[in-house]
């Protein structure tokens, strides 16, 4: 979306198209995309920039039925990704913050990320690493204090989605912890 060149951005924006339909046919209630920032890439005011433009008119060419959430992938901060919703200021526009990535491509920690993005989290993609790998590790492996980023997130973004994104061996024991801690209430079959 932030190509200077257009012929680029219109491609990106034929596929995101292509990808909004086709979650429209499944009724889905949310679509995830990648923010998008390479680092040292792009001037951060130029990312920024033409990104609102393209999300703008993206946004312009959908209807209000699908919530758009722009996930943190390569950023060190969550700056820019803020500020990008900010400046788009739609209600279907939002942060998926991906925890994963945060804690492999940033120094900073998940709590400053979760304090800086708060209510603009609408989504959240619960998994764990160990700070080098983006391995998808399940809740319950990996040097992320899952327990205490669950409860960050309950505080600064209580409407969020979470979706775990975990390796499916792992699944299960994920979804125990989170019934086990009284973040979720469900039977998982045993």
């Amino acid at each position: 979306p932030a190509s200077k060149d257009p012929a680029i951005v219109e491609v990106v924006k034929k596929r995101f198209l292509e990808a909004y339909k086709t979650a429209k046919t499944l009724n889905v209630q949310h679509l995830i995309f990648h923010a998008g920032l390479i680092p040292k890439a792009y001037y951060p005011k130029e990312w920024l920039n033409n990104c609102m433009i393209f999300w703008r008119d993206f946004l312009s060419y959908i209807g209000d039925d699908i919530e758009i959430h722009i996930e943190n992938v390569c950023e060190e901060d969550f700056s820019l990704i803020n500020d990008l919703v900010e400046a788009v200021n739609s209600p279907i526009f939002s942060v998926c913050l991906d925890i994963g990535h945060g804690n492999v491509n940033s120094s900073r920690s998940l709590e400053h990320w979760i304090k800086g993005l708060n209510t603009n989290i609408k989504y959240v993609h619960l998994h764990n690493n160990d700070g080098l790998i983006d391995s998808h590790y399940g809740l319950c492996r990996g040097q992320i204090n899952i327990l205490q980023t669950l409860e960050l997130l309950e505080t600064y973004a209580p409407n969020a989605v979470w979706s775990l994104e975990t390796k499916l061996g792992e699944t299960k024991q994920s979804v125990l912890l989170l019934e086990q801690n009284g973040f979720i209430n469900c039977e998982v079959n045993k």
